[in-house]
């Protein structure tokens, strides 16, 4: 999903002007936004998450307790560590900073203004909606050079050390957060959480690319 792109992110280098700056930073608060949005709205009261931290902030969540941003952030916080000191670039690094600090807060402090169980009762409709937005929040995310901390950080600091195709690495990481949720939640969420990655895939192609 999105991993050359991604790649060439990470790498690209250069002085960024004023005008830049800007645009980036307004496609990622965008971008996260809609994303606070789609978990919200659809992660959260489904039980569906496209794997990330995301999926694993609904395994934390139905144990202990934790708020589900909170989670997320907390979980982040190692993974931003490990892509500071394995992939090295200090911008990209700042702007994944401020994206996963806006989303996880903002999940938390936006989520009285949602209602709990959510707008659907259909676990299909949740997996389709939910990964559609969730993948043009993501693609915006990516289009302003920056990402949310999560397994797109570990896949690649493991991508660089062992030089696996990249987008192996996402199918392994994901797929054992979609199995822990498959083992929290029931199976069916979890293959509801598979079509949800496969349709933020394509959403975030989508924006990254076009049709």
């Amino acid at each position: 999903m999105t991993t050359t792109l991604m790649e060439s992110l990470q790498t690209r280098s250069g002085p960024l002007n004023l005008r830049d700056s800007v645009r980036n930073y307004l496609l990622l608060t965008l971008g996260a936004t809609i994303m606070i949005v789609n978990f919200n709205l659809f992660i959260a009261p489904g039980d569906v998450a496209p794997g990330g931290v995301g999926g694993l902030s609904l395994i934390v969540n139905k144990y202990f307790g934790l708020p589900y941003g909170t989670a997320m952030l907390l979980l982040s916080i190692p993974l931003i560590a490990i892509g500071f000191w394995q992939l090295g670039r200090f911008r990209f690094l700042v702007r994944t900073l401020y994206v996963t600090l806006y989303y996880t807060l903002g999940v938390d402090l936006s989520a009285r203004f949602f209602p709990p169980e959510g707008i659907i009762d259909d676990l299909l409709l949740t997996a389709v909606f939910g990964g559609i937005l969730g993948g043009i929040g993501y693609g915006l995310v990516l289009r302003g050079r920056g990402m949310v901390s999560g397994t797109g950080i570990i896949s690649r600091a493991i991508q660089l050390k062992t030089g696996l195709p990249l987008s192996q690495l996402y199918i392994v990481v994901d797929g054992v957060i979609i199995i822990g949720l498959g083992l929290a939640f029931g199976w069916e969420n979890a293959l509801y959480a598979t079509l949800m990655l496969f349709m933020l895939g394509l959403a975030a192609d989508y924006i990254m690319e076009g049709p």
